[in-house]
């Protein structure tokens, strides 16, 4: 019928879309993030905002598309599981830095406790940010939400 080809349509464009942003190919990080919190913030009753500060500059491409996976598997994460009303993706960045922090109002838990844990999707995150020499740093206790931040510092000099 029209109304399942107009489901698997949309489901395709989604699978298409976390396979490889266009906006992040073309346009870079910022936009990325961007579109990637008006698509999430359409379809959920949480408030998600994306703030930007400083250059859009652009980064080598497995760098770009590691901070968006970062931003990906962390704003999924508090839809799921934090029961948050507010979810923040910040993005900091000049030609030689990157800074991205996703702040939720959730629930939040015990970091220590959670680091014993299977939490793929935050070892996901840990690994990625290992995965380019950047700075992964969580932040999170019970009845006051989370914060992830991951950093990373480009090296401008020429060896």
């Amino acid at each position: 019928t029209l109304i399942q080809l107009n489901s698997s349509i949309s489901e395709l464009r989604m699978i298409a879309h976390n396979i490889m942003p266009e906006s992040l190919v073309n346009f870079g990080l910022k936009d990325a993030l961007n579109d990637l919190c008006d698509n999430l913030k359409n379809d959920k009753k949480t408030e998600i905002s994306f703030l930007f500060y400083g250059e859009p500059y652009r980064f080598d491409n497995s760098i770009e598309t590691s901070f968006f996976r970062i931003a990906q598997e962390a704003v999924n994460n508090a839809l799921k599981y934090s029961g948050a009303s507010k979810i923040v993706v910040q993005l900091i960045q000049d030609e030689s830095w990157v800074n991205l922090t996703i702040q939720d109002n959730g629930k939040g838990f015990n970091v220590e406790e959670f680091k014993n844990k299977k939490a793929g999707g935050l070892k996901n995150i840990r690994a990625r940010a290992e995965s380019f020499d950047g700075r992964f740093h969580i932040d999170s206790h019970p009845g006051v939400g989370t914060e992830i931040i991951v950093e990373f510092i480009y090296n401008t000099e020429v060896a």
